[in-house]
């Protein structure tokens, strides 16, 4: 499993900061990452390199501080429990998604399918079971069939 490394602490990525003994039970909780995470992505926006790229793309720096502002909110929750601050960093995060989806279904390049390709699940060539039959994985999948 994919880790990130933080302060010389490995972590999940599939952690969140509710799991982390809150008790309430907020129908959007799963949403709050771990609040180091917010740390991580201001530092990861601001640094020089990233500001380079930005320049490039879009013509100029982007806002990095709604990545320091939810840090701040999380840790507030983290340490005081209040709902409000978890319910600060839920709608930034309902506000990040709707501009994902908004550019993702803004995109004409690519043409969404209604139902899956034809023959999405016919049996691959027999070429390709000859490439993997002695590979690793191959091997290591045969030998957990077995146990």
């Amino acid at each position: 499993m994919y880790k990130r490394y933080l302060g010389g602490k490995a972590f999940d990525d599939f952690t969140c900061e509710i799991s982390n003994g809150y008790d309430g039970n907020h129908p959007e909780a799963w949403k709050v990452r771990p609040c180091e995470w917010y740390k991580e992505e201001f530092s990861n926006c601001s640094n020089f390199f990233q500001r380079f790229n930005q320049r490039f793309i879009y013509g100029k720096g982007l806002d990095c501080s709604q990545w320091i502002t939810d840090y701040k909110n999380c840790m507030v929750f983290r340490h005081s429990g209040d709902e409000q601050f978890m319910q600060k960093v839920i709608d930034s995060e309902n506000e990040r998604l709707k501009k994902f989806v908004v550019g993702a279904s803004g995109n004409d390049v690519w043409e969404y399918r209604k139902t899956p390709a034809p023959h999405w699940n016919k049996q691959l060539p027999d070429w390709w079971y000859q490439k993997v039959e002695n590979t690793f994985l191959k091997r290591h999948m045969d030998s957990e069939r077995e146990d």
